[in-house]
């Protein structure tokens, strides 16, 4: 599917729109602001701008979006920040803090990145060395404290390269373009594409930070035909420190001595980033430009302690800048530990932006859904919420307020049934307390424990009520006596006690006055005795002296029914 980059240019600090471009693999147009007008809407040229690109996306084909939005490098600019941390929220608000006031006569030192990093609502604030905002980060590169061990860095404050775009035509372009159904993939800088053009050893998938302490840094060098030299060092395909320089240019048609040219224009701008209808600009570039160049990547080589091994520069074509291969001669003496690449290409901007488009493609990311992991992007202005988002907080807040409201309607109708429960239940017991009443009023007196004591009383009256069943023995007690007396009757003995029992287990027992022979004997007739129910008799047991005469004691004699003895009687025992 065909890829799209919107090339941003602005002017004025960044905050105006001066031209856009719509770069695909093999497409290039333009669209160009038209003068100012102090009568017209402040964001006249963002409308306009949207309505010409969805103009071109309609003509080019189906599309439902650009790919990626570039930034140039005006109102832009990378520097040092210390920070107590490296989290981009930190960092950002240092950047900002030295750009507001003390008080109304003392002012903070002003830093390069508080001239591009006012405010939130306007900037953005990049930690350099970021992985894709979509990779949460999880390793800087920072630079160590002097004198300190390696351990001591976290507890002081870190010095970071930060870069900071001012994106406020960014941000009104995308909510523009939002409002007629075109969604932006993502935003990134110049930089970021410049990196994204000459180091590809970003993996196509980033999980984590890349190591910045690892792997060849490379520095890449466009020319941009308005008059500015863009110079980005990369790390693992992250941008590590980016930077630009104003370039001298010159314009065709200048007749030598009057500074103009034929249309009115001066023959050299101090102003690269306004663009300009009409011959296209000559960049001028020489030693000079080359010993600034290298002037400024020694900085940076100090503070990171790291510098470029390879060096890729592309410049506009030969014919329009005779001095390009002077420059590159004059770079490589200037910096002679790296090997150093000179390519031309016509724009090179153009030719940056299509490299980009066909890696995007290439890594199955286009279509407008974003440039995948292709390029770094800005996370803020990516991240800005859209008519996708608003359309999802409105559908989720009426999920929740009908959500809500059938919550209500369901406590509603639980609490009318309650009521009715309730209502039941008051009937029941009013009923319950009626018929308790009619038994017992007894029972109201404790109302908690009255089904317990109406369940014990009725337990009580059904065992009381309740049938005997089963047999029972009945024992020959008078026969028995009858039986016995014929003995007993004996004038020589002296009967005292006699006790009989009834049941199958108990015995007769007869205590006697007399001597050992009379008890003896006494048991040897009980023995033998005919028509007896007793199977056995006990051998007579002395239990008391029988007066004075040691001769006659008490003896007691006990006799065991036999087991056929009684009579075995069933039915219920009135």
């Amino acid at each position: 599917m065909s890829v799209r980059i919107c090339y941003l240019q602005r002017a004025s600090g960044g905050d105006a729109i001066a031209a856009v471009r719509l770069v695909g693999e093999r497409s290039d147009e333009t669209w160009v602001a038209p003068p100012n007008d102090p009568d017209a809407s402040p964001t006249a040229d963002v409308e306009a701008a949207a309505d010409w690109i969805v103009q071109r996306l309609g003509a080019i084909g189906p599309k439902t979006g650009i790919d990626l939005l570039c930034l140039d490098a005006d109102g832009s600019g990378c520097a040092w920040v210390s920070a107590p941390s490296a989290e981009p929220a930190v960092v950002a608000a240092i950047a900002r803090q030295s750009a507001s006031p003390l008080t109304d006569t003392e002012h903070r030192p002003v830093s390069p990145i508080a001239l591009y990093a006012e405010s939130s609502e306007d900037s953005v604030v990049a930690v350099l060395g970021e992985p894709a905002a979509s990779s949460p980060p999880k390793r800087r590169f920072t630079l160590p404290a002097r004198g300190k061990p390696a351990g001591a860095a976290a507890a002081r404050p870190q010095r970071l390269p930060v870069l900071a775009v001012v994106d406020l035509p960014a941000r009104l372009l995308i909510d523009a373009l939002d409002e007629r159904g075109v969604a932006v993939g993502g935003v990134c800088s110049v930089w970021q594409a410049v990196t994204a053009w000459f180091d590809r050893s970003r993996p196509a998938s980033a999980p984590s930070a890349p190591d910045l302490t690892q792997g060849q840094v490379r520095a890449s060098v466009v020319i941009d035909p308005a008059g500015r030299l863009l110079w980005a060092w990369s790390v693992n395909g992250s941008l590590l420190a980016c930077g630009a320089a104003r370039l001298p240019v010159e314009r065709p048609g200048v007749e030598a001595g009057e500074g103009k040219s034929a249309g009115g224009v001066p023959a050299t701008t101090g102003n690269p980033g306004a663009w300009t209808a009409g011959a296209a600009p000559t960049p001028i570039l020489g030693p000079d430009q080359a010993s600034r160049l290298a002037a400024d990547w020694l900085a940076w080589s100090v503070q990171l302690g790291r510098s470029p091994t390879r060096i890729a520069c592309l410049a506009p074509a030969p014919g329009g800048v005779p001095q390009a291969t002077g420059f590159g001669e004059s770079l490589a003496k200037a910096w002679p530990t790296a090997s150093l690449d000179l390519a031309y290409a016509d724009d090179p901007i153009a030719s940056v932006l299509s490299r980009l488009a066909e890696t995007i493609d290439d890594r199955g990311s286009g279509g407008g859904s974003g440039p995948g992991e292709a390029v770094a992007v800005l996370a803020e202005p990516t991240a800005r919420p859209t008519r996708a988002h608003r359309s999802l907080m409105i559908w989720s807040a009426l999920g929740i307020a009908g959500l809500a409201g059938a919550t209500g309607v369901a406590a509603y109708r639980v609490r009318v049934e309650a009521g009715l429960a309730w209502a039941e239940a008051q009937r029941v017991e009013g009923r319950w307390n009626e018929a308790v009443k009619s038994v017992d009023a007894r029972f109201l007196a404790k109302p908690d424990q009255a089904i317990l004591d109406m369940d014990k009383v009725i337990r009580d009256l059904e065992a009381a009520s309740k049938p005997r069943t089963g047999g029972y023995t009945v024992m020959p007690i008078r026969e028995e006596i009858a039986t016995l007396a014929m003995v007993l009757g004996d004038p020589d003995l002296e009967l005292i006690d006699l006790t009989v029992t009834g049941s199958l287990t108990s015995s007769v027992t007869i205590e006697i006055k007399g001597s050992l022979d009379q008890a003896t004997g006494l048991q040897q007739a009980l023995s033998e005795i005919a028509g007896s129910k007793i199977a056995s008799w006990s051998s007579p047991q002395p239990t008391a002296r029988g007066g004075n005469d040691p001769n006659r004691l008490n003896y007691r004699l006990i006799g065991v029914w036999a087991p056929d003895a009684g009579v075995r009687l069933g039915g219920a025992k009135p």
